[in-house]
């Protein structure tokens, strides 16, 4: 993989019915949470993760959980690593804030909410 290239697999989406609104305030029945991991090998700037990535036409919520990079897992002397998702990219950093390096390659896993691609929306 490319320095900013990722590979995302989906472990289960689940439908939450009666959940959510629009971005105008109107009620929708498209919401879905999506659960995967993520492997990648790190870029600088981020890694673009995009709603269509995750099977979603949004993301308006992600989290996640057990990001290792170059091989670090939990219990080694290694500093425990950070994702968030900032709205466009996903940015990994240690403890201390710092941003981790290009060609960095690793793995995280996720769970987000948006809107499905896959659901039409009932007006």
């Amino acid at each position: 993989m490319a320095d900013g290239d990722f590979d995302v697999k989906t472990r289960f989406k689940s439908p939450l019915p009666g959940s959510g609104f629009n971005a105008s305030g109107t009620a929708v029945n498209e919401k879905t949470m999506v659960v995967g991991s993520i492997t990648f090998t790190y870029n600088t700037n981020g890694l673009s993760i995009t709603a269509p990535d995750l099977g979603l036409s949004t993301i308006d919520f992600m989290d996640f959980t057990q990001v290792a990079a170059n091989n670090d897992t939990a219990g080694t002397a290694a500093a425990p690593l950070y994702a968030i998702y900032d709205g466009s990219k996903v940015i990994i950093t240690d403890d201390a804030g710092t941003e981790a390096t290009d060609s960095q390659t690793g793995s995280m896993r996720f769970i987000a909410f948006g809107d499905s691609a896959a659901v039409a929306n009932l007006t």
